[in-house]
């Protein structure tokens, strides 16, 4: 028969060993890590698939209630894994290198000009235009004279990556 331990001297214990063990723990955290790396992603990796939904919703909940935290959180996590940072940006670029880009500086004033340095949406002159691409290009629109209007920053923001017509609406 198993002796039954009080719970509060097991926690008292194992913080104890923790707090004079914690080179060699961390050493065997290390080397546990390295041998294990593989099976760890997985097992990771299939968690997250099994509940993304509830972990998406968990992190907007945290956002909601203290966005500058989770920006604070986040900026730390990028100063202090730079290539994180790096690799996401060289994604970020590849999937803009692989869009058709053909608009030059010529071609967007000739843009201006059409639209008389209005936004194409609200038709105000007395705001700061910004170019917007009609078609995202999230979406697969081109960096192109056809695809690009001028447009307010605050309609370019209400469009984000939607159809115009959906703006409209």
């Amino acid at each position: 028969m198993h002796k039954v331990r009080n719970p509060e001297k097991v926690k008292e214990s194992d913080r104890v060993w923790r707090s004079t063990h914690k080179a060699s723990k961390r050493q065997y955290d290390i080397e546990y890590r390295a041998k294990h790396v593989a099976a760890l992603r997985a097992k990771h990796e299939n968690y997250y698939a099994k509940n993304r939904g509830r972990l998406l919703l968990q992190m907007a909940l945290s956002y909601a209630k203290s966005p500058e935290i989770v920006k604070a959180r986040v900026r730390r996590y990028n100063q202090n894994n730079p290539e994180v940072k790096r690799s996401s940006n060289r994604r970020r670029r590849a999937r803009l290198a692989k869009v058709e880009s053909t608009l030059t500086v010529l071609e967007w004033r000739e843009i201006l000009e059409y639209f008389d340095y209005r936004c194409a949406y609200c038709l105000r002159d007395d705001v700061e235009l910004t170019l917007d691409h009609v078609i995202a290009i999230s979406r697969g629109g081109g960096h192109t004279k056809e695809n690009v209007v001028p447009a307010c920053k605050s309609h370019n923001s209400k469009k984000h990556d939607r159809p115009v017509f959906l703006m409209v609406a």
